[in-house]
């Protein structure tokens, strides 16, 4: 057992290693679970950091107090974001615990010839999906420029029709995107970064993924929820592109640019656990 402690406030955040809920959940029955405290002291703080030595990158909530509000018990957190802390009802103690979060299973992907704000020769540019190469700087939306570490492509059998699927191509428009420089074509489970959710959107995403998540403090909506994007409803192969960013996480992702739209890249565990991809 790893223990931390950190007088700050009336907090006590947990973060079990346990790879599931129910794991997580064991502890309380005095099954071994192994698990690291950063218990806060006296008055509780207005916000609080994810730790950055943990672990793992990904954390869900296994248990939370009623009294605390704001933190949605649905959603993922990544090591460094910051929450905002509000009680109710005048209470001065909260707990919050975590457990690893589960990450989606299908992979997310841009049509060739999507465009990625990039830094070249210190300027900022677009570079089309397929000249991306290791070592090209991308530009994130809170970690400054990464380079990339892997760029592979793969085929896209795309169905015919309008069933919102995961396994499809979907077209973002200009006219529902206002921050596109032109129209973005991406995959079903390749998801916009925005500040909030509907209900519904929270609902959809939660019986179709399993719960929320979260990238750069933004959430992540998948295109085949975002009732902005439309399915290509036409059938046929399409060439799609994948590329992670330098992390020493590989389930690590970050919100990017592609062209002018804020979306999540890939991650490596999800690239190279694919066996139908050709490395570029």
């Amino acid at each position: 057992m790893i223990s931390y402690s950190i007088m700050v406030g009336g907090l006590w955040l947990r973060f079990y290693e346990s790879k599931t809920l129910a794991d997580a959940h064991s502890y309380n029955t005095e099954i071994n679970s192994s698990f690291a405290d950063y218990p806060y002291y006296g008055q509780p703080p207005s916000t609080f950091t994810i730790p950055t030595d943990l672990a793992y990158n990904k954390w869900a909530v296994s248990s939370i107090s009623d009294s605390v509000i704001g933190i949605d018990p649905a959603a993922t957190y990544s090591r460094g974001d910051i929450l905002s802390l509000n009680l109710e009802n005048g209470s001065t103690y909260a707990q919050v615990f975590f457990y690893p979060a589960p990450s989606p299973s299908t992979a997310f992907c841009f049509k060739e010839d999507s465009k990625i704000l990039c830094l070249k020769d210190d300027k900022e540019v677009e570079v089309k999906i397929q000249d991306l190469r290791p070592a090209t700087l991308v530009k994130t939306v809170d970690k400054g420029y990464m380079k990339v570490t892997v760029v592979t492509k793969s085929m896209l059998n795309n169905p015919a029709g309008s069933e919102r699927v995961k396994d499809k191509l979907y077209k973002c428009s200009k006219e529902r995107y206002p921050e596109l420089s032109e129209d973005l074509y991406i995959t079903g489970c390749h998801s916009i970064l925005v500040n909030t959710l509907s209900l519904e959107q929270q609902e959809k995403i939660k019986a179709t993924f399993g719960r929320l998540y979260i990238t750069s403090n933004k959430y992540r909506l998948m295109a085949m929820i975002d009732e902005r994007a439309e399915p290509c409803i036409e059938p046929g192969e399409v060439a799609i592109y994948h590329f992670a960013l330098d992390n020493d996480e590989i389930c690590y992702n970050y919100g990017v640019y592609a062209n002018g739209l804020l979306v999540e890249s890939c991650n490596t565990k999800d690239i190279m656990s694919r066996k139908d991809v050709i490395l570029l």
